[in-house]
């Protein structure tokens, strides 16, 4: 077989692979109860998950990040976690309740707090 063929193939392996769980996902989604302790259980190991990834990239990173400092690698996450509650974040989520007010909950209302209004004036933007 043929380099070329060989990545196909290996491509459409990985996109069958991919695209099997998410439409088992999406058949099964209507079945699972959000209350319920298995579901709290996979929560709790996903968010241990992550919590141990981050804590692995801060303490024992590699590539590139292992050249930062550790001061500097803490800093950054200290920024990163603070960043929810800077008064900047809040004004950014009043202006897309504003854009939802005006044209709905939908991706126009989304392009309108991203795009840049240049073409129209006050009240048309």
């Amino acid at each position: 077989m043929s380099g070329t063929a060989e990545i196909w193939t290996l491509l459409l392996a990985c996109a069958a692979a991919t695209y099997l769980w998410r439409g088992l996902g999406v058949l099964l989604s209507g079945r699972i109860n959000p209350q319920s302790a298995l579901f709290e259980w996979i929560s709790c190991v996903a968010y241990a998950l992550v919590a141990g990834l981050i804590a692995r990239i801060i303490v024992a990173p590699s590539g590139l990040l292992a050249q930062a400092a550790l001061t500097d690698r803490l800093l950054a996450c200290v920024v990163a976690f603070r960043r929810p509650y800077d008064p900047s974040a809040r004004v950014g989520a009043w202006l897309l309740a504003q854009r939802f007010t005006r044209y709905g909950v939908n991706w126009e209302a989304v392009g309108a707090y991203n795009a840049a209004c240049t073409q129209l004036k006050d009240a048309q933007c």
